[in-house]
């Protein structure tokens, strides 16, 4: 198992191959970040963010949840891939 920190606005962080974010809405901005390789699962995603511009310290959110796509079951809308995915 292992433990990454994710800064929001930094660099992309391996093991992730991209870093996505949805539109935003009053309550919240939602991620997504799907993996490039294997990751044991219980895997930490911890997220740290702070105003675009800002040099203060980072807040820290809610830690990302892991999507293992061997245990969806079929009938998915689209393909499911192994990720992390949450929201600030």
């Amino acid at each position: 198992m292992a433990n990454y920190k994710l800064r929001v606005g930094t660099s992309v962080v391996s093991p992730f191959s991209s870093i996505g974010f949805d539109a935003q809405t009053p309550e919240q901005i939602s991620i997504y970040c799907p993996l490039n390789r294997a990751v044991a699962t219980g895997t930490v995603v911890n997220v740290e963010y702070r105003v675009n511009g800002d040099s203060g310290a980072f807040s820290t959110a809610h830690p990302l949840l892991q999507i293992n796509s061997t245990e969806v079951t079929a009938g998915a809308p689209v393909a499911v891939v192994d990720a992390f995915a949450g929201y600030l």
